[in-house]
């Protein structure tokens, strides 16, 4: 996951300096810039519930969420019983 926010900090730079160069794909950049933002936010979440022993469980009950769930989806925030109960 570190090597993955370091990617979108790096491609978060370089989007910002193609900004300042004033571009016809402006809106292209900026649409980019705005989804690399998001990920970049959710990866830093993660990294951060990975250092404080959260990774991994249900924002719901709190129950370990599958391996399978999060070998799918690492951002995965709910156990499979809890997503079918919504």
């Amino acid at each position: 996951m570190k090597y993955k926010r370091d990617e979108l900090s790096a491609r978060l730079t370089n989007i910002q300096q193609d900004f300042c160069a004033e571009s016809p794909v402006d809106d292209v950049l900026f649409t980019v810039a705005h989804q690399t933002k998001i990920e970049l936010h959710e990866v830093k979440k993660i990294i951060d519930e990975i250092e404080h022993g959260s990774f991994g469980y249900c924002q719901t009950c709190k129950l370990p969420i599958e391996a399978e769930s999060l070998s799918k989806n690492p951002f995965e925030t709910s156990c499979n019983k809890c997503k079918s109960a919504n």
